[in-house]
C-alpha cells in the first residue's frame, strides 16, 4: 500500500500509470487502490483527503462512499497522533462548523487547526 501511495504522490495531475498487472489508475485511483490494500494505513485516507476538491467524496472498492470530511475522521481514528489530518480537517470546515471524531470529541474548525499545531510544536 505504502509503494501505491508514493507512486500516487509521484503522478502529475490527470496522468495514469499502468501496473504490471495491466490495470490503469490515477492519483485518485491510487490511493483507493491502497486502502484496499490496507484499510489500517491512515495515509492513504489522509493524501485521498487532500486530492479531493471541496465537497467532494470517493467511492473505495467496497462500494463505500466517503466525503472529504469522513477521510480525514478516518485518518484520525487510524492515527491521532498527526497534524497533517488535523488541519486537513480543519480545512473542510468553516469558521463556527464543527465535527465529531470518531473518538466521541466534537470540534471546531479553530480547535482543530490549533490541535494540529500544537500537535507539530511538541514532534520538535
Amino acid at each position: 500500500s505504502t509503494a501505491l501511495i508514493n507512486l500516487a504522490a509521484c503522478l502529475p495531475g490527470r496522468e495514469t500509470v499502468q501496473l504490471p498487472d495491466g490495470r490503469t489508475f490515477g492519483h485518485h485511483d491510487l490511493y483507493i487502490e491502497a486502502i484496499h490494500c490496507d484499510p489500517s494505513n491512515p495515509t492513504a485516507y489522509s493524501k485521498l483527503g487532500f486530492s479531493l476538491g471541496a465537497g467532494k467524496s470517493a467511492t473505495l472498492a467496497d462500494g463505500q462512499v466517503l466525503s472529504k470530511i469522513d477521510l480525514f475522521i478516518e485518518a484520525i481514528r487510524l492515527d491521532p497522533t498527526t497534524p497533517s489530518n488535523y488541519n486537513g480537517l480543519a480545512g473542510c470546515l468553516g469558521v463556527g462548523q464543527s465535527v465529531v471524531l470518531a473518538d466521541g470529541r466534537k470540534l471546531t474548525m479553530t480547535q482543530l487547526f490549533k490541535f494540529g499545531r500544537r500537535m507539530r510544536h511538541e514532534e520538535e
